[in-house]
């Protein structure tokens, strides 16, 4: 499995995470952590 060692927040990203309330950022934040921990969890999509 790989190691993620940075994660880098566009800068849409941090415009748009500024316009959520305290706990949708919390919300955001443990997904992210998920997803950091293991980043195939979930589905993948197909385009």
């Amino acid at each position: 499995m790989t190691s993620i060692n940075d994660v880098i927040q566009s800068p849409l990203f941090g415009r748009q995470k500024k316009k959520l309330k305290k706990n949708q950022i919390n919300f955001l934040d443990d997904a992210i952590y998920k997803i950091i921990d293991d980043p195939e969890l979930g589905e993948q999509k197909n385009w």
